[in-house]
């Protein structure tokens, strides 16, 4: 929560510290005690240099995990090491390869460096464990959509609508709209969604009413 800027006040960092406080003074040989100690520094001190050195001790401790060539992709990735987040990936995927969580991370690292072949695999895999998941097919569109391949697009998006609960299928859907240029279609769409959807966050309504703005 504090990495994410959900809460990053004063408190939630200490109660962050705390917790790891109590776990060190109950186990503190324990390798997983040791992994919270390099997450600490990664999400709370965003000390990258030295969490990429406790996460280097954790593998020794822990070879089979896949949580450290995870967490030092991110990290790579973070400071720009785009090679070394990659290969970190292919370590991340070979330990843990139904981890869904990793395979849509590894995959969004491959779309960011415009990899995009090895991004719709990594996608296809994701959704061999999780079929038809709204937010993956999403992102394969938003490949197609970087690629000019505005049919192969609007396919995996044809069924999403106003109602669809998947935030980012809907906004993917909202740009294949756009980049299409039937901004009445837009319209309708958002206004639709505006309207008739009960459950909209305030920050996914605001969002929208600028979307109608701009098809306006």
């Amino acid at each position: 929560m504090y990495f994410g800027s959900l809460d990053s006040t004063t408190a939630r960092r200490d109660a962050a510290e705390r917790a790891l406080d109590t776990a060190q003074k109950l186990q503190p040989n324990s390798p997983e005690t040791l992994l919270a100690q390099a997450y600490y520094q990664y999400w709370v001190l965003r000390d990258y240099d030295l969490a990429k050195a406790t996460f280097g001790r954790v593998r020794e401790l822990l070879p089979g995990s896949s949580d450290v060539p995870g967490a030092l992709a991110l990290i790579a990735r973070r400071q720009g090491h785009w090679d070394e987040s990659v290969a970190y990936w292919e370590q991340t995927l070979a330990l843990d390869p139904r981890n869904t969580e990793w395979l849509a991370t590894a995959a969004e690292t491959y779309a960011m460096l415009r990899q995009f072949p090895a991004a719709l695999k990594t996608y296809d895999r994701l959704l061999d464990i999780v079929p038809n998941d709204p937010d993956t097919v999403a992102s394969e569109a938003k490949i197609y959509q970087s690629e000019g391949n505005l049919e192969q697009a609007g396919k995996l998006l044809a069924g999403v609508n106003a109602q669809t609960p998947s935030f980012i299928a809907f906004l993917t859907k909202g740009d294949q709209l756009f980049l299409e240029r039937h901004f009445d279609d837009a319209i309708r769409l958002i206004h639709s969604r505006l309207t008739e959807s009960r459950d909209l966050s305030d920050i996914e309504r605001l969002f929208n009413q600028f979307l109608l703005v701009l098809a306006q």
